[in-house]
Protein backbone atom coordinates (compact mmCIF):
# COMPACT_ATOMS: atom_id res chain seq x y z
CA UNK A 1 0.00 0.00 0.00
CA UNK A 2 1.04 3.54 -0.93
CA UNK A 3 2.34 5.74 1.65
CA UNK A 4 -0.48 8.85 2.47
CA UNK A 5 0.54 12.20 2.57
CA UNK A 6 -1.25 15.35 3.51
CA UNK A 7 -1.63 18.25 5.82
CA UNK A 8 -4.31 19.73 7.83
CA UNK A 9 -4.77 23.12 6.31
CA UNK A 10 -2.87 26.37 4.65
CA UNK A 11 -2.88 29.10 6.91
CA UNK A 12 -3.58 31.49 3.43
CA UNK A 13 -5.86 32.97 1.22
CA UNK A 14 -7.34 30.46 -1.00
CA UNK A 15 -5.53 30.98 -4.46
CA UNK A 16 -2.09 29.88 -2.17
CA UNK A 17 -4.36 27.32 -1.14
CA UNK A 18 -4.25 25.85 -4.48
CA UNK A 19 -0.90 26.09 -5.02
CA UNK A 20 -0.69 24.33 -1.50
CA UNK A 21 -2.52 21.71 -2.99
CA UNK A 22 -0.54 21.70 -6.46
CA UNK A 23 2.36 21.38 -4.32
CA UNK A 24 0.94 17.99 -2.53
CA UNK A 25 0.03 16.48 -5.39
CA UNK A 26 3.50 16.99 -7.02
CA UNK A 27 5.26 15.89 -3.94
CA UNK A 28 2.73 13.00 -4.20
CA UNK A 29 3.71 11.67 -7.92
CA UNK A 30 7.24 12.52 -6.85
CA UNK A 31 7.34 9.69 -3.81
CA UNK A 32 4.51 7.87 -5.75
CA UNK A 33 2.45 8.36 -2.40
CA UNK A 34 -1.58 8.86 -2.02
CA UNK A 35 -3.23 11.78 -0.70
CA UNK A 36 -5.36 12.98 1.74
CA UNK A 37 -7.18 16.18 1.36
CA UNK A 38 -6.56 19.33 3.46
CA UNK A 39 -9.56 21.62 5.04
CA UNK A 40 -9.43 24.52 3.41
CA UNK A 41 -9.18 28.31 5.61
CA UNK A 42 -11.27 31.26 5.54
CA UNK A 43 -8.20 33.25 6.07
CA UNK A 44 -9.23 37.17 6.94
CA UNK A 45 -6.06 39.11 5.46
CA UNK A 46 -7.04 41.99 8.19
CA UNK A 47 -5.37 40.31 10.90
CA UNK A 48 -7.72 37.99 12.19
CA UNK A 49 -6.69 34.53 10.24
CA UNK A 50 -8.36 31.50 9.73
CA UNK A 51 -11.55 32.41 10.83
CA UNK A 52 -12.99 28.95 10.45
CA UNK A 53 -12.58 25.95 7.92
CA UNK A 54 -14.74 24.01 5.27
CA UNK A 55 -14.59 20.93 3.81
CA UNK A 56 -12.62 20.55 0.38
CA UNK A 57 -16.11 19.34 -1.64
CA UNK A 58 -17.78 22.86 -0.20
CA UNK A 59 -16.02 24.73 -2.82
CA UNK A 60 -14.52 22.21 -5.65
CA UNK A 61 -15.30 19.38 -6.95
CA UNK A 62 -13.79 16.28 -5.22
CA UNK A 63 -14.72 13.78 -7.81
CA UNK A 64 -13.22 15.80 -10.74
CA UNK A 65 -10.61 16.34 -8.72
CA UNK A 66 -9.83 12.92 -7.41
CA UNK A 67 -10.35 11.49 -11.21
CA UNK A 68 -7.49 14.11 -12.23
CA UNK A 69 -5.23 12.71 -9.42
CA UNK A 70 -6.36 9.24 -10.11
CA UNK A 71 -4.78 9.73 -13.95
CA UNK A 72 -1.14 10.72 -11.96
CA UNK A 73 -1.30 7.11 -10.03
CA UNK A 74 -2.50 9.27 -7.18
CA UNK A 75 -5.32 8.10 -4.95
CA UNK A 76 -7.46 10.59 -2.55
CA UNK A 77 -7.74 8.65 1.00
CA UNK A 78 -9.65 9.66 4.02
CA UNK A 79 -8.19 9.69 7.56
CA UNK A 80 -5.02 11.21 9.41
CA UNK A 81 -2.20 11.25 6.58
CA UNK A 82 0.79 8.76 7.65
CA UNK A 83 3.43 11.53 6.78
CA UNK A 84 2.49 15.06 7.83
CA UNK A 85 4.04 17.39 5.32
CA UNK A 86 4.54 21.15 5.74
CA UNK A 87 2.10 23.89 3.88
CA UNK A 88 4.66 26.09 3.38
CA UNK A 89 6.69 23.56 1.72
CA UNK A 90 3.49 22.56 -0.25
CA UNK A 91 3.36 25.81 -1.32
CA UNK A 92 7.19 26.47 -2.72
CA UNK A 93 6.58 23.38 -4.65
CA UNK A 94 3.14 24.21 -6.13
CA UNK A 95 4.57 27.64 -7.50
CA UNK A 96 8.01 25.84 -8.58
CA UNK A 97 5.62 23.68 -10.81
CA UNK A 98 3.23 26.47 -12.16
CA UNK A 99 6.25 28.04 -12.87
CA UNK A 100 8.86 26.48 -14.92
CA UNK A 101 8.55 25.64 -18.39
CA UNK A 102 9.36 22.21 -18.48
CA UNK A 103 6.65 20.02 -20.84
CA UNK A 104 6.27 17.66 -17.56
CA UNK A 105 5.60 20.70 -15.40
CA UNK A 106 3.46 22.72 -17.36
CA UNK A 107 1.60 19.48 -18.10
CA UNK A 108 1.08 18.69 -14.55
CA UNK A 109 -0.02 22.36 -13.60
CA UNK A 110 -2.42 22.67 -16.85
CA UNK A 111 -4.12 19.13 -15.93
CA UNK A 112 -4.63 20.63 -12.26
CA UNK A 113 -6.22 23.81 -13.16
CA UNK A 114 -8.42 22.31 -15.60
CA UNK A 115 -9.82 19.87 -12.97
CA UNK A 116 -10.06 22.36 -9.57
CA UNK A 117 -13.21 23.37 -10.63
CA UNK A 118 -15.83 24.78 -8.28
CA UNK A 119 -18.07 21.99 -6.94
CA UNK A 120 -21.71 22.08 -8.60
CA UNK A 121 -24.17 23.72 -6.68
CA UNK A 122 -21.67 26.22 -6.05
CA UNK A 123 -20.99 26.77 -10.23
CA UNK A 124 -24.93 27.04 -10.71
CA UNK A 125 -24.91 30.05 -8.27
CA UNK A 126 -21.74 31.42 -10.00
CA UNK A 127 -23.42 31.30 -13.03
CA UNK A 128 -26.27 33.65 -11.72
CA UNK A 129 -24.29 36.01 -10.37
CA UNK A 130 -21.85 36.06 -13.64
CA UNK A 131 -25.57 36.41 -15.66
CA UNK A 132 -25.99 39.50 -12.88
CA UNK A 133 -22.66 40.99 -13.42
CA UNK A 134 -22.31 40.80 -17.61
CA UNK A 135 -25.97 40.98 -18.50
CA UNK A 136 -27.70 43.10 -16.30
CA UNK A 137 -25.12 45.18 -15.09
CA UNK A 138 -23.22 44.96 -18.79
CA UNK A 139 -19.98 45.06 -16.88
CA UNK A 140 -17.11 45.15 -19.83
CA UNK A 141 -14.06 44.34 -17.79
CA UNK A 142 -12.31 42.91 -14.44
CA UNK A 143 -9.73 44.98 -12.63
CA UNK A 144 -7.88 43.55 -9.38
CA UNK A 145 -7.50 46.36 -6.88
CA UNK A 146 -4.96 44.81 -4.59
CA UNK A 147 -4.55 47.79 -2.25
CA UNK A 148 -5.47 46.38 0.90
CA UNK A 149 -3.44 47.25 4.05
CA UNK A 150 -1.85 43.66 4.36
CA UNK A 151 -0.62 43.84 0.85
CA UNK A 152 0.81 47.47 1.32
CA UNK A 153 2.74 46.07 4.15
CA UNK A 154 3.58 43.47 1.87
CA UNK A 155 5.04 46.25 -0.82
CA UNK A 156 7.13 48.08 1.79
CA UNK A 157 8.79 45.12 3.77
CA UNK A 158 8.61 41.73 1.72
CA UNK A 159 8.41 42.02 -2.18
CA UNK A 160 11.21 41.65 -4.10
CA UNK A 161 10.81 43.98 -6.85
CA UNK A 162 12.55 44.12 -10.31
CA UNK A 163 14.36 47.56 -11.28
CA UNK A 164 11.84 50.45 -12.17
CA UNK A 165 8.32 47.76 -11.54
CA UNK A 166 5.84 50.15 -10.26
CA UNK A 167 4.38 48.80 -6.85
CA UNK A 168 1.94 51.17 -7.00
CA UNK A 169 -0.77 50.49 -4.09
CA UNK A 170 -2.61 53.59 -4.94
CA UNK A 171 -6.06 53.05 -6.25
CA UNK A 172 -6.12 56.63 -8.12
CA UNK A 173 -2.73 55.06 -10.24
CA UNK A 174 -4.49 51.95 -11.03
CA UNK A 175 -7.88 53.37 -11.83
CA UNK A 176 -6.57 55.90 -14.17
CA UNK A 177 -3.88 53.77 -16.24
CA UNK A 178 -7.07 52.03 -16.81
CA UNK A 179 -8.58 54.62 -17.84
CA UNK A 180 -5.60 56.07 -20.10
CA UNK A 181 -4.99 52.59 -22.08
CA UNK A 182 -9.20 51.97 -22.43
CA UNK A 183 -11.16 55.08 -22.20
CA UNK A 184 -14.40 54.91 -20.82
CA UNK A 185 -14.95 51.41 -23.05
CA UNK A 186 -14.59 49.02 -20.22
CA UNK A 187 -17.04 51.50 -18.32
CA UNK A 188 -18.61 49.43 -16.25
CA UNK A 189 -16.17 47.99 -14.51
CA UNK A 190 -16.19 44.88 -11.84
CA UNK A 191 -13.87 45.41 -9.18
CA UNK A 192 -11.98 42.76 -7.00
CA UNK A 193 -10.55 42.77 -3.65
CA UNK A 194 -11.34 42.29 0.12
CA UNK A 195 -14.46 45.09 -0.11
CA UNK A 196 -13.90 45.30 3.92
CA UNK A 197 -10.64 46.84 3.19
CA UNK A 198 -10.93 49.61 0.57
CA UNK A 199 -12.85 53.07 0.75
CA UNK A 200 -15.39 52.27 -1.54
CA UNK A 201 -17.49 55.34 -1.67
CA UNK A 202 -14.56 57.39 -2.23
CA UNK A 203 -13.00 54.94 -4.68
CA UNK A 204 -16.28 55.27 -6.37
CA UNK A 205 -16.31 58.86 -5.99
CA UNK A 206 -12.89 58.71 -7.76
CA UNK A 207 -13.77 56.58 -10.53
CA UNK A 208 -16.91 58.90 -11.55
CA UNK A 209 -15.89 62.53 -11.01
CA UNK A 210 -12.44 61.92 -12.40
CA UNK A 211 -12.02 58.97 -15.22
CA UNK A 212 -15.68 58.89 -16.07
CA UNK A 213 -15.69 54.65 -14.93
CA UNK A 214 -18.57 53.20 -13.22
CA UNK A 215 -17.73 50.65 -11.28
CA UNK A 216 -19.55 47.53 -9.95
CA UNK A 217 -18.80 45.82 -6.78
CA UNK A 218 -19.08 42.13 -5.84
CA UNK A 219 -21.79 43.42 -2.79
CA UNK A 220 -23.55 44.60 -5.45
CA UNK A 221 -24.09 41.42 -7.48
CA UNK A 222 -24.13 39.07 -4.32
CA UNK A 223 -25.95 40.97 -1.75
CA UNK A 224 -26.46 39.10 1.41
CA UNK A 225 -26.78 35.84 -0.61
CA UNK A 226 -22.76 35.20 0.95
CA UNK A 227 -21.70 36.07 4.36
CA UNK A 228 -18.99 38.46 4.61
CA UNK A 229 -16.99 35.51 6.59
CA UNK A 230 -17.30 33.36 3.65
CA UNK A 231 -13.99 33.86 2.28
CA UNK A 232 -13.50 31.41 0.77
CA UNK A 233 -17.00 31.56 -1.25
CA UNK A 234 -16.40 35.63 -1.95
CA UNK A 235 -12.84 35.09 -3.19
CA UNK A 236 -14.42 32.11 -5.27
CA UNK A 237 -17.29 34.62 -6.75
CA UNK A 238 -14.54 37.01 -7.52
CA UNK A 239 -11.81 34.28 -9.22
CA UNK A 240 -14.50 33.14 -11.39
CA UNK A 241 -15.64 36.21 -12.84
CA UNK A 242 -12.66 36.99 -13.54
CA UNK A 243 -12.25 33.92 -15.16
CA UNK A 244 -15.12 34.76 -17.54
CA UNK A 245 -14.36 38.69 -18.44
CA UNK A 246 -13.27 38.73 -21.80
CA UNK A 247 -10.83 41.59 -20.51
CA UNK A 248 -8.71 41.04 -16.97
CA UNK A 249 -6.50 43.33 -15.18
CA UNK A 250 -4.01 42.72 -12.34
CA UNK A 251 -0.78 42.38 -11.19
CA UNK A 252 2.08 40.13 -11.81
CA UNK A 253 2.46 40.04 -8.03
CA UNK A 254 -0.73 38.34 -6.92
CA UNK A 255 -1.05 34.91 -6.81
CA UNK A 256 -5.15 35.26 -7.85
CA UNK A 257 -4.53 37.19 -10.77
CA UNK A 258 -1.98 34.59 -11.91
CA UNK A 259 -3.82 31.66 -11.00
CA UNK A 260 -6.68 33.40 -13.07
CA UNK A 261 -4.55 33.19 -16.21
CA UNK A 262 -3.34 29.60 -15.47
CA UNK A 263 -6.96 28.43 -15.41
CA UNK A 264 -8.08 30.21 -18.35
CA UNK A 265 -5.00 28.78 -20.50
CA UNK A 266 -5.67 25.36 -19.19
CA UNK A 267 -9.58 25.62 -19.98
CA UNK A 268 -9.25 27.20 -23.41
CA UNK A 269 -5.62 27.11 -23.99
CA UNK A 270 -6.47 28.73 -27.50
CA UNK A 271 -8.68 31.33 -26.53
CA UNK A 272 -7.33 35.18 -27.03
CA UNK A 273 -7.61 35.95 -23.56
CA UNK A 274 -7.12 39.73 -22.52
CA UNK A 275 -5.06 39.83 -19.76
CA UNK A 276 -3.43 43.05 -18.77
CA UNK A 277 -0.95 44.31 -15.87
CA UNK A 278 -0.53 47.26 -13.73
CA UNK A 279 2.80 46.95 -11.92
CA UNK A 280 4.87 48.47 -15.22
CA UNK A 281 5.82 51.93 -15.17
CA UNK A 282 4.34 54.19 -17.08
CA UNK A 283 1.15 55.55 -17.50
CA UNK A 284 -0.49 52.56 -19.54
CA UNK A 285 -1.24 49.20 -19.01
CA UNK A 286 0.38 46.22 -20.52
CA UNK A 287 -0.86 42.81 -22.00
CA UNK A 288 0.79 40.29 -20.42
CA UNK A 289 1.57 37.13 -22.44
CA UNK A 290 2.92 34.47 -20.21
CA UNK A 291 -0.46 32.92 -19.06
CA UNK A 292 -0.41 33.59 -15.48
CA UNK A 293 3.35 31.96 -15.07
CA UNK A 294 5.88 34.46 -13.94
CA UNK A 295 5.85 37.38 -11.27
CA UNK A 296 8.27 39.46 -13.26
CA UNK A 297 6.75 42.05 -15.35
CA UNK A 298 9.22 41.94 -18.46
CA UNK A 299 9.12 38.56 -18.79
CA UNK A 300 5.14 38.54 -18.42
CA UNK A 301 4.84 40.67 -21.81
CA UNK A 302 7.68 39.46 -23.28
CA UNK A 303 6.85 35.25 -23.10
CA UNK A 304 3.99 33.64 -25.84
Amino acid sequence: MSKVVGYKRCRSGLNNQKHCLLGLLAHAVETSADITLPLLANFATDGRGALSEIRFEDIFDIQRFMSMAGQLGVAVRTGEPVENVNFHDMFQIGSRVSRECSDASQALSRLFWRNLRPAAPLEGRIREFARTTFESKAVQAVVQLRIEPDWQSYVNTGMRAAEGEDTTTSYQAILTKVANTFGGSVSPLYVTCDETQVPIEEVNRYASEVLNLLLVWKSQVVGSAIPADELCLRTTIDFELALRSKIFIGTTRSTFANTVCMTKTALEPDADAQYFIYNLPGQLLERRRDGGIYADVLDAIRSS
